[in-house]
């Protein structure tokens, strides 16, 4: 954005994504659908990892309490997380 044009702009203001209260800025991101699934993925840095692909909406429809981090077998707290995957010594 630049050649700000309202005076909250020309204090360094800015409203997120919207271009407003300056002159130029990027054209507003195309309209996109949301896919259905998501593909997971990580590995360490011995290269051993886990992946899966995962329906938003059993995600989005999780339950967790702090502390749990929602896994393709229901909420898990971290510890829990370590001795499945035999982290740390543990498992």
């Amino acid at each position: 954005m630049s050649d700000p044009t309202t005076p909250s702009a020309k204090e360094g203001i800015a409203r997120l994504w919207s271009g407003e209260g300056f002159a130029r800025h990027a054209p507003e991101p195309a309209w996109s659908v949301i896919p259905r699934t998501l593909d997971i993925g990580y590995s360490d840095p011995s290269g051993d990892g886990r992946d899966g692909v995962f329906a938003l909406r059993t995600i989005s429809a999780a339950k967790l309490t702090a502390g749990q981090y929602w896994t393709a077998d229901g909420p898990r707290t971290a510890a829990e997380i370590d001795a499945q995957l035999g982290c740390g010594g543990a498992g």
